[in-house]
């Protein structure tokens, strides 16, 4: 402030104030400011002494001068103190507005020590809940540095207990037998670790039933009640065995392995085939090789063939697999099949509306019984299925969401022997071998028909259900003959098996085969492989009785070796024969186990060893009446020596003939097993070659399995194949 005032009186060029200080505030600068003015003020009326009247026209002049330059300098004096006090009064302003501005920092300044002084006491009392704390803290970090430490040694002591150890182990499928071990002791005390040695078994048991009941594992105890439903039927177990397997596996694992009986039962139910078919099961008396034997027979029928149809075409048409076309039209046509396989006789039908035609889903079975395929049987165990196929012209169904009504037409497709036991005709081997037409053939004298004698191309009248039924003969089913038909790729296909694949076979295992002179036909070969496997068993068998013989011969040679040295048997005497020197009791058990025979001569009993009967053959005639004791045959009491000796004699014949046998059996294995290698193996080096050009022409057995395809038989037939089957020499 005092530097602006000075500035104010500097820029103003005001002389007679250019001496003056500002000290102080402004009111002493006012104070000193209203003395100069009143001062000056008292300067410009200084009275004067009275002048002359020359000196006071020149004074006049003078005084006037002074007048007017006194009046300059008041003018000029007061326009400056006009000024000043304009900016006095401009000060004055600006010291209220300091003051105000001055109050309200004052104002601001105490409340601010107000609150710095707030913040102080806060400051303390927050330093002391510092302290407070970190005195807490450290407490705690204490605790936690011993709860860290305490933790590090559970940690050291589980990773020593647990199974990895620590470490970084191998994948559980890629270690061996004695590393798994190792791990499962590992997991075991682990386990007595987590529950206790004393609830370990309990631990484990719940351990194992949660593997089985938590689905994340692939681990089970139980079957499925489909899987049971399949044991029981597998095994035919009954529903007393099944309950008390339930009960003894529950009482010895502490768990059921198999499903509840509820579950299976209802199994049971849902595909119970008694709805619709009857099952029947008797036993058949059969004669094999002049003998009687009784085998069971079963025999399975359709009760409803409609319903069983309504049921698969239904199935067919969900799946979007029924299809009507040119050859179905808009009905439903149906094939009856049948054929005997094994002891089994089935019936079948073929459903021809189905897209896939090998598909198994157009197949259908209507029956099955034991026994053979002629018109009686098939009559006896399938006349019900043959009055509900004559009876089925249409059938109603749900195609689609509807319910719809169509024609069925039903055919046949079976093989020559099914089809003429369905229509009552005597066979293939008769006159008129054919079905369809009356055509009739010569079989015998000079003038039979032959292969390539006969005319294929003519036929003879068509054949009708009613000529049948008025010929005498009965037909199972409503069928006329032009609907039926053998299956052509199937006879085809047998033909080639049997005219060509067949005796090419035949024909390199007879020039492979070393042994001997092999028949021609592959039938004959099979016949030839089991009479070698007959003769093998024969031989097998009379080795090892001459075996047993020896071990029994020379059993009986150290018992009497024992009687010269008069050691007594270990064994309590058990039963003793009328032989003066019994060796059964001496000898091992396995021998023991001797029939007792009476001599014809002395009547008395004796066991066969000690009667000098050793072999299987002697040992079964000893039942005849006529059977000598080896005294009497001696007509002397022979010593333990001479007993000794004479079956000594007796071991050297035996053992002659066990040479002999092995010879024999070594001689019929290895033709055996070399047959066996031409007729399934196929290393000869013939039949090697001949491999080798099925393998070029794409139909090589290992190919095609058990059954040839239609292309493969095409390939068969063809010359340039054929031919190629068969050596021809380069020309020179």
């Amino acid at each position: 402030m005092n530097k602006f005032l000075k500035n104010q009186l500097k820029n103003q060029d005001f002389q007679g104030f250019q001496d003056i200080k500002v000290v102080g505030n402004v009111d002493a600068c006012s104070k000193e400011i209203a003395n100069m003015r009143k001062n000056h003020f008292k300067t410009s009326t200084i009275q004067m002494p009275k002048p002359s009247p020359r000196s006071k026209a020149g004074a006049s002049n003078v005084k006037k001068r002074k007048v007017e330059t006194a009046n300059v300098e008041s003018l000029l004096w007061k326009s400056k103190f006009d000024t000043l006090n304009e900016a006095l009064i401009k000060e004055q302003k600006l010291k209220i507005d300091l003051q105000e501005t001055l109050e309200k920092l004052s104002e601001k300044l105490q409340k601010k020590d107000n609150e710095l002084n707030h913040e102080c006491k806060s400051h303390l009392t927050t330093k002391r809940e510092l302290q407070d704390a970190y005195g807490k803290l450290s407490i705690l970090e204490m605790e936690n540095d011993n709860l860290i430490n305490e933790l590090k040694e559970e940690k050291r002591k589980s990773i020593s207990w647990s199974p990895s150890g620590g470490k970084i182990l191998k994948k559980y499928a890629e270690i061996g037998k004695l590393t798994k071990n190792v791990r499962c002791q590992r997991v075991v005390r682990f386990m007595e670790e987590l529950v206790g040695k004393e609830d370990l078994d309990l631990f484990v048991t719940d351990l194992v039933s949660f593997f089985d009941r938590n689905h994340e594992f692939q681990f089970r105890l139980k079957l499925t009640a489909e899987e049971t439903f399949h044991v029981v039927l597998q095994f035919k177990l009954s529903a007393s065995v099944m309950q008390g397997l339930k009960h003894f596996l529950s009482s010895k694992l502490s768990f059921d392995v198999f499903a509840s009986r509820l579950s299976v039962d209802s199994i049971r139910k849902r595909y119970d085939p008694r709805s619709d078919y009857s099952i029947v099961a008797t036993m058949l008396e059969k004669t094999v090789c002049g003998r009687l034997f009784r085998v069971p027979k079963t025999v399975v029928a359709c009760l409803n063939v409609e319903s069983v149809l309504r049921r698969r075409l239904e199935s067919l048409d969900a799946f979007s697999n029924l299809v009507f076309d040119s050859g179905t039209k808009e009905d439903i046509v149906i094939a009856v099949t049948g054929d005997k396989g094994g002891e089994e006789t089935k019936l079948c039908i073929i459903i021809e509306n189905c897209s896939k035609p090998n598909s198994s889903h157009s197949l259908l079975l209507l029956g099955w019984y034991t026994g053979t395929d002629n018109h009686d049987s098939l009559k006896e165990n399938f006349g019900i299925i043959f009055d509900s196929l004559n009876k089925l012209t249409s059938i109603e169904y749900c195609e689609n969401g509807k319910i719809v009504k169509r024609k069925v037409r039903i055919k046949m497709v079976a093989d020559c022997k099914f089809i003429s036991s369905i229509y009552q005709h005597p066979g293939q081997s008769c006159s008129d071998p054919c079905f369809t037409c009356n055509i009739k053939i010569c079989k015998s004298g000079k003038n039979r028909d032959t292969i390539g004698s006969f005319d294929f191309a003519t036929s003879g009248e068509i054949r009708t259900l009613e000529q049948m039924r008025t010929d005498g003969w009965n037909p199972l089913l409503n069928i006329e003959p032009y609907d039926v038909e053998p299956p052509p790729l199937h006879i085809f296909m047998g033909l080639v098996k049997a005219y060509v694949v067949d005796p090419l076979f035949a024909l390199c295992n007879k020039v492979d085969f070393k042994f001997g002179d092999l028949p021609e036909s592959s039938k004959e070969q099979r016949e030839y492989l089991k009479m070698l496997n007959a003769e093998l068993d024969d031989y097998t068998r009379i080795l090892i009785g001459l075996q047993d013989t020896e071990n029994l011969m020379l059993d009986v040679i150290s018992v009497y070796e024992k009687m010269e040295n008069n050691i007594t048997p270990t064994t309590p005497f058990v039963f003793g024969c009328s032989s003066p020197h019994c060796c059964f009791n001496y000898l091992h058990s396995k021998h023991q186990n001797q029939d007792v025979f009476q001599c014809s001569e002395c009547s008395q009993t004796f066991h066969t060893s000690c009667g000098n009967l050793f072999s299987l053959e002697e040992c079964m005639n000893s039942t005849s009446a006529f059977t000598s004791c080896f005294d009497c045959k001696l007509n002397v009491k022979p010593t333990i020596t001479e007993r000794k000796d004479h079956v000594e004699d007796r071991l050297l014949y035996v053992r002659k003939r066990i040479e002999s046998n092995s010879n024999l059996v070594i001689t019929v294995m290895k033709e055996k097993e070399k047959l066996e290698e031409e007729l399934f193996v196929g290393k000869g080096p013939t039949r090697q070659k001949l491999e080798t050009v099925l393998v070029s022409i794409k139909c090589d057995p290992r190919v095609y399995y058990q059954q040839m395809t239609g292309n493969q038989v095409a390939k068969y037939v063809r010359r340039h194949v054929y031919m190629s089957f068969f050596y021809r020499p380069a020309e020179s």
